[in-house]
C-alpha cells in the first residue's frame, strides 16, 4: 500500500520563509549612522593667544582621532570577550523538496520545511571567557591610556609650534632691521665711489655683504610662513595662517626645579605610556590562559523548538539540553595558540623595559634642561639689559654726532630679546614635558592627570 503526502505547495514555501524573516527582523539591528559632516570651525582669533592655540588641542586632530578610534575598538572587543557566557539566540529554517521512493509513495517528491527557533548559553568553559575579558579590558585600558598620551602629544606640539613662530618672527625682525642698515651702507658708499673716494674692491666688499643681508632676511620671512604653516597643521587648521601673534605669559619661569630622583620615580609610577605597556603585559599574561583553557572542557545549555511542513512521529517539537566537549587532541592547535601568546607576553615585556629606558633618559635631559636654560636665561636677561642701555648710549652720541652706530645697536638688541625669548620658551617646554612624563596634560590649569 503506497502512502499519499500532502504536495508541496509554494504556499506552505511563503509562510514558512515569511515567518523566519519575521523572526530574525524582531531582533534590534545596529544602525548604520550617516556620516554628518562637522560644523567649520570658527575663524580663530587674532591676535593668536596661546591660550587659544591649547584650546584647539582636543579637536579631531588625526592623532587624536586615530587613538580614540582605537580606544572604540578596544571597547568593543572588551564587549565582545564579555558576552561570551551569554545567552545566544536565534533562528534557522530550511526549504527542501525531496524525492520519495515509488515502493512507499505515491508522489515522487514532497516539501520537506522545517524552521528552528533556539537559545544557547554556555555554563562552563574552563575560564576562557574570564581570561579573555580580563586580556580586552587591559587592552582597553591600555587604549584609554594613549588616548590621554595623544592629547599630551596635541599640547606639547601646539606649543612648541607657537613658541617656534614667535621667535621666526624675531628673526624676521632682525635680519630686516640688519639688511636696512647695510643697504644704507651701500648707498653711502655708492656714493662715495663715485666721487673717487673709496675703491672698486672696498664696493664690492660692502655689495656682497649687502647680497648675504638679504639672502638671510629672504630666509627668515620664508621661515615666517613656514611655522606658521606647522602651527596651522598642528591646529587641525591646515591654510589657516595667523598674522599676529601675542608674547605668552610664562609662570613656569617661577617654578623651582624638582628633585631628580623624586621625579624619576614619579615618571615611573604616573607615566600614561608605563601604564599602557603594564596593561598589555598583563593581557598578554591573561591571553596565555586564555590559549590553555581551549583545550579544557565546556559546558553549554541549548534550548530548541522546531515547526514541521511533514509530521513523523521520530520529530519532535522542542529539545532541551546539555552537551559536555572534552577535547583531547586538536592537532596541534593549542600548543601554537600558547606559544603565540608567550611570544606575545615576551614582546610587550621588551617594549616595556625600552620604554622605560627611554623615559629614563627623557627624564633626565628635561631636567637638565631645566638647569643649564635656568642659567642661559641670566645670561640673556643680562644680555638684553646690557644692549638696551647700550642703544641709549649710542642714540645720544648719534644725536650729539660723535658716531654713527645706531642700527647696530638696534640689531644687536632685537638679537638680545630673540634669544632671551629662546631660552625663556626653552624653560616653559621643559616644564611642559616633565609635566607631560608624569603623567599631567602639559599648560593645563586644573592639572588634568592620566585616567
Amino acid at each position: 500500500m503506497k502512502i499519499k503526502t500532502a504536495p508541496a505547495t509554494t504556499e506552505t514555501l511563503r509562510r514558512l520563509l515569511l515567518s523566519s524573516l519575521a523572526a530574525l527582523l524582531a531582533f534590534p539591528a545596529v544602525a548604520q549612522e550617516g556620516a554628518a559632516e562637522d560644523p567649520e570651525p570658527e575663524p580663530l582669533p587674532e591676535p593668536l593667544t596661546l591660550e587659544d592655540a591649547l584650546a584647539e588641542a582636543d579637536a579631531d586632530h588625526p592623532d587624536l582621532a586615530t587613538a580614540r578610534a582605537r580606544l572604540e575598538g578596544a571597547r568593543a572587543q572588551e564587549r565582545r570577550a564579555a558576552s561570551g557566557k551569554g545567552w545566544r539566540a536565534g533562528v534557522e529554517a530550511r526549504a527542501a523538496e525531496v524525492g520519495l521512493p515509488s515502493d512507499y509513495y505515491e508522489d515522487a517528491s514532497a516539501g520537506d520545511h522545517y524552521a528552528r527557533a533556539y537559545l544557547t548559553r554556555t555554563l562552563y568553559d574552563s575560564g576562557a571567557t574570564a581570561a579573555a575579558r580580563e586580556a580586552e579590558g587591559d587592552r582597553s585600558e591600555a587604549a584609554e591610556e594613549r588616548v590621554f598620551t595623544a592629547r599630551q602629544a596635541r599640547r606639547l606640539s601646539i606649543m612648541r609650534r607657537y613658541f617656534d613662530t614667535l621667535l621666526a618672527d624675531l628673526e624676521a625682525d632682525r635680519a630686516e632691521e640688519h639688511m636696512a642698515i647695510v643697504f644704507i651702507e651701500v648707498d653711502r658708499l655708492r656714493d662715495r665711489h663715485e666721487l673717487g673716494q673709496i675703491s672698486d674692491v672696498e664696493l664690492a666688499e660692502k655689495e656682497a655683504e649687502y647680497q648675504q643681508a638679504l639672502a638671510e632676511r629672504n630666509t627668515a620671512n620664508s621661515r615666517k610662513r613656514r611655522t606658521r604653516s606647522r602651527l596651522a597643521n598642528a591646529l587641525n587648521r591646515p591654510g589657516e595662517l595667523s598674522s599676529r601673534f601675542r608674547p605668552p605669559e610664562l609662570p613656569e619661569l617661577d617654578r623651582d626645579v624638582p628633585d631628580f630622583d623624586e621625579l624619576r620615580e614619579q615618571v615611573r609610577e604616573e607615566n600614561p605610556e608605563l601604564a599602557a605597556l603594564r596593561r598589555e603585559v598583563a593581557a598578554a599574561r591573561s591571553g596565555i590562559e586564555q590559549a590553555r583553557a581551549s583545550n579544557d572542557p565546556r559546558l553549554d545549555l541549548e534550548l530548541s523548538t522546531y515547526a514541521w511542513s511533514r509530521t513523523l512521529r521520530s520529530r519532535y517539537d522542542w529539545e532541551a539540553a546539555l552537551r559536555l566537549d572534552i577535547p583531547f587532541y586538536q592537532g596541534g592547535e593549542v600548543a601554537a595558540a600558547e606559544d603565540s601568546a608567550r611570544a606575545r607576553l615576551r614582546e610587550a615585556r621588551a617594549r616595556l623595559r625600552r620604554t622605560e629606558m627611554e623615559l629614563e633618559q627623557a627624564t633626565l635631559e628635561a631636567w637638565q634642561d631645566l638647569e643649564n636654560l635656568a642659567g642661559d636665561r641670566e645670561a640673556a636677561d643680562a644680555q638684553r639689559d646690557y644692549r638696551e642701555k647700550y642703544l641709549s648710549y649710542a642714540r645720544k652720541l648719534y644725536e650729539m654726532e660723535v658716531q654713527a652706530d645706531l642700527g647696530d645697536s638696534m640689531v644687536n638688541l632685537t638679537a638680545a630679546r630673540r634669544d632671551q625669548a629662546e631660552k625663556a620658551f626653552g624653560i616653559a617646554m621643559a616644564w611642559a614635558r616633565i609635566d607631560a612624563l608624569r603623567g599631567r596634560l602639559p599648560r593645563n590649569d586644573a592639572q588634568e592627570e592620566a585616567p
